[in-house]
């Protein structure tokens, strides 16, 4: 038998072909000395994932108070209305990192587990490399993508889902999610999907439980909040990007939905994290 049969019926290669595509954007983060705390509302498109190092800290989610020991990481899913308050100083890394495609879920709320031997030792590389490098680099960014990966990997397979989609519906997000800087139309989206346009719409909402054009506002405020976030973009070309019209559409529409302007948003939720 050739090699080539041979590797056609063999399960260890064959195991080998994940049958999930999962892609994740580190936003921001490193080591910070807290000394202020206080949000009540950090809801957000991105992951976050914290570990402390003393105590201090803690966080509310639906009247239920998590406090954020050094014994242990934490993992807050996207969309978690969740409040932060600090009661004494603490050293706190934190990082928030985005996912796609939008499939991948688990439901809102403060996850934990006990730190595990490769998370240790990525904390300890980034730690060393964050304190002498002058610039990241592209080791520095392989080691935060692989923490982020690492953090999901140990949430409970039960708890973290992977929903499979109509391989129409699925052509679709990754179409519209290639395309923020230049919305699509219902009518072209459904053409792509080789669809007439009231099945396309009926379909997409049963599928997805919003309209096309609701998941498109969506996407493009969370690619807003990436830049927002993760690079010295100005708000202008960040509309641009995010495929607003112009900036004061663009703060209106932003304002309206996080309830302060894209640069306030900036100031609050951003920061320059550090080894400490």
């Amino acid at each position: 038998m050739s090699v080539l049969s041979s590797a056609r019926v063999n399960p260890i290669l064959l195991a080998l072909q994940p049958p999930h595509e999962v892609s994740v954007r580190v936003v921001d983060g490193g080591w910070i000395r807290l000394h202020a705390w206080h949000f009540d509302n950090l809801t957000a498109p991105y992951w976050r994932f914290y570990w402390n190092t003393d105590r201090g800290a803690h966080m509310l989610l639906n009247g239920q108070r998590t406090d954020l020991l050094p014994s242990r990481c934490y993992l807050i899913p996207p969309q978690t209305n969740c409040a932060a308050r600090l009661e004494r100083s603490v050293t706190h890394f934190c990082m928030h990192f985005m996912t796609t495609p939008r499939q991948l879920r688990l439901a809102p709320g403060i996850y934990s587990c006990p730190p595990s031997k490769p998370m240790r030792l990525l904390f300890e590389e980034l730690r060393r490399r964050l304190k002498t490098d002058q610039a990241l680099n592209l080791r520095t960014s392989l080691l935060a993508h692989t923490l982020a990966y690492e953090v999901l990997y140990r949430v409970p397979g039960d708890h973290l889902t992977f929903e499979r989609l109509d391989e129409r519906m699925d052509g679709t997000l990754r179409h519209m999610e290639a395309n923020l800087a230049t919305p699509l139309s219902n009518v072209e989206l459904a053409r792509r999907a080789g669809m007439g346009l009231n099945a396309f719409i009926r379909l997409y909402k049963q599928t997805m439980g919003h309209t096309p054009q609701q998941d498109y506002a969506r996407m493009r405020l969370d690619r807003a909040v990436f830049l927002l976030l993760s690079s010295d973009l100005s708000v202008k070309a960040i509309a641009d990007s995010a495929g607003f019209c112009d900036r004061y559409h663009f703060s209106h529409v932003f304002a309206r939905h996080y309830r302060m302007g894209p640069a306030q948003f900036r100031r609050m939720h951003s920061r320059r994290v550090t080894a400490s």
